[in-house]
């Protein structure tokens, strides 16, 4: 049975993360207002290859 389960596995990175030990900057690009989600979801679908994670801003 392996060590490491989802839980695990997602509590090691939350920490690492809170702890500055594992960034990511540009990953989550771009940040959008929720007005502005729709135009970058049409990116996502036709365009994939411009758009690898975005967030939405609330």
């Amino acid at each position: 049975m392996p060590r490491w389960d989802d839980y695990r596995a997602y509590d090691a990175i939350i920490s690492m993360m809170r702890q500055d030990l594992l960034t990511a900057p540009g990953l989550i690009q771009p940040l959008v207002s929720l007005d502005e989600a729709p135009a970058v979801w049409d990116l996502v679908v036709n365009e994939p290859a411009e758009v690898v994670k975005f967030g939405v801003r609330f």
